[in-house]
């Protein structure tokens, strides 16, 4: 007889005794209580899931709902003028500074923006885009005065209302610039 014929007659023969059913009936009820215990996990990942999904769906429905986060009072676009000034230092640039235009944009009370001097030796600034322009950056505070930076210049000035002035030290001197929010 082979091993597994021997145990298949021993389970034949085994008498099942109110104590053993017992045990058995024990085992079977642990049994049960453990896959509960994981259906009860999955059952709660799946709730959980089900009302992430319904939270994200009313958040979603409710956020055009909201008001929209109100702009600061210095937020948008922006320029200063500066009228035409004389060279007073030696530089290459040709003698005289013209007049410029200088844009800037408000966001958050940050000022931002892009320079660049014009082509061909004139000395120039506009408004620039591409690999010659230099960012603009700078501060706005609650009151309206700002800091500003372009290449090596820096600048001060007040913003109130719709209306802009700015002054720096450049090449020609000091100068001064007026202007106010531009007109989208």
């Amino acid at each position: 007889m082979s091993d597994f014929e021997m145990a298949s007659a021993k389970k034949s023969r085994r008498v099942r005794t109110p104590e053993s059913r017992r045990c058995y009936l024990i085992y079977i009820n642990v049994a049960m209580t453990i896959m509960q215990g994981a259906f009860a996990n999955r059952g709660a990942a799946h709730m959980t899931r089900t009302l992430a999904t319904i939270s994200l769906t009313i958040v979603a429905l409710a956020l055009p709902l909201l008001p929209a986060q109100a702009a600061g009072p210095y937020d948008g676009n922006w320029y200063v003028d500066a009228a035409p000034a004389a060279q007073t230092s030696s530089s290459d640039v040709p003698a005289g500074c013209d007049a410029v235009r200088l844009p800037f944009q408000v966001t958050d009370n940050k000022i931002t923006g892009s320079l660049q001097r014009a082509p061909y030796g004139t000395g120039r600034v506009e408004q620039g885009s591409g690999s010659s322009a230099a960012p603009i950056t700078g501060t706005v505070g609650p009151d309206g005065t700002f800091t500003a930076q372009w290449e090596s210049y820096h600048a001060t000035g007040k913003l109130s209302s719709d209306k802009a002035e700015m002054s720096w030290k450049g090449e020609c001197g000091p100068r001064t610039a007026t202007g106010g929010r531009a007109k989208q």
